[in-house]
């Protein structure tokens, strides 16, 4: 008998790295600016936001909450005298 390969539904969101002026990374969700995650090393940062992610995800759908869409970001830059 031959399995099937159960498909898991994936959600994408955008989420900003930054490095911390005091070292380390931190990283947050446009989406969801109530998620925010520092660790010392980007790696750590990285799988820290996507665990976060996840969970908030869960107690949104365990809670009935609407799960909003991804929010889009435009980066750019701003002068301002010194």
């Amino acid at each position: 008998m031959a399995m099937t390969a159960m498909k898991t539904r994936r959600a994408r969101y955008t989420v900003v790295y930054s490095r911390s002026r005091d070292g380390g990374y931190q990283a947050y969700f446009p989406a969801f600016p109530e998620i925010t995650v520092w660790y010392p090393t980007a790696r750590a940062c990285r799988k820290a936001a996507s665990e976060a992610l996840s969970l908030h995800l869960e107690g949104l759908r365990a809670l009935g909450e609407s799960v909003p869409e991804d929010v889009e970001v435009v980066q750019g830059h701003v002068s301002v005298p010194a």
